[in-house]
């Protein structure tokens, strides 16, 4: 089985999941934007648990692109971690042991439509910046 090295980023307004190969190339991407709540002006809110479960959801679009299996429990809690949704070890142990059940909110058609849309918008990016087009002094 391939083994991958899984990258995930929490941003402002979106999280972001980006898979390298053993050998260091790029193999899959997923992002999805998350809620953004504005109580008085010049204020922004999220929602934690909308950027875990956001976060755990790209890393399974990430992989299922590349058709590779997801222990979906562990990646909950690894996109927990990472944005600071759990404060560490000890408190993932503590709530590994609680029974949850997960239930999609939304159909099945629908999430392979957002997914060939989002492939599709992929696709459509790629060859936009290459090394070539990068000229030494434009890179800092």
């Amino acid at each position: 089985m391939a083994k991958y090295i899984m990258a995930l980023d929490s941003g402002t307004t979106s999280n972001r999941c980006i898979l390298f190969n053993e050998k260091g190339v790029m193999c899959s991407v997923a992002q999805k934007e998350f809620t953004q709540f504005f109580p008085k002006p010049g204020w922004v809110e999220h929602d934690a648990e909308e950027i875990c479960l956001t976060q755990l959801e790209t890393a399974w679009q990430a992989m299922e692109k590349i058709g590779a299996p997801l222990p979906i429990a562990g990646a909950a809690y690894l996109a927990g971690l990472a944005v600071g949704y759990w404060s560490g070890r000890e408190n993932v142990i503590r709530n590994w042991a609680i029974d949850r059940t997960f239930t999609p909110q939304i159909s099945e058609n629908e999430r392979k439509r957002m997914v060939e849309g989002w492939n599709r918008a992929v696709r459509r990016s790629y060859g936009w910046a290459r090394e070539d087009d990068v000229t030494p002094a434009s890179r800092g």
